[in-house]
C-alpha cells in the first residue's frame, strides 16, 4: 500500500488505488470480513501517508491495529498524535 501511494504508479488516484489494492490483498488472503472496516479507516491514513505524516515504519502498526485490535493502543495513539502534531507545526 505504501509503495503505490508514495511512488506515484499512476498519474492520478494513487491514494485510492493503494486502498483498493490493500483491500484486494486482504480478500486474496482470506480477510474478507475486514475489508469494509479497512477501507473506511484507510481513507485518512492514505492521505497522511502521502503527506509524509505516517512513514513506512508506522503504517504496518496501524494496519495491524485495524485488523486485529478494536482500538489503537495507547503507544500507537501517541505516535500518531506526534506525527500529526509535527505536520501541524509545519503549517504554523
Amino acid at each position: 500500500m505504501e509503495s503505490i501511494n508514495k511512488n506515484h504508479a499512476f498519474n492520478d488516484g494513487n491514494k485510492r488505488s493503494s486502498i483498493a489494492l490493500g483491500a484486494y490483498f486482504l480478500e486474496l488472503n482470506g480477510f474478507d470480513c475486514f475489508v469494509r472496516h479497512f477501507v473506511l479507516e484507510m481513507e485518512n491514513i492514505a492521505v497522511w501517508v502521502a503527506d509524509n505524516v505516517i512513514d513506512k515504519d508506522l503504517l504496518p502498526n496501524l494496519i495491524y491495529s485495524i485488523l486485529y485490535v478494536d482500538d489503537y493502543s495507547e503507544s500507537l495513539k501517541l505516535e500518531l498524535f506526534r506525527a500529526i502534531q509535527g505536520l501541524q507545526e509545519g503549517f504554523d
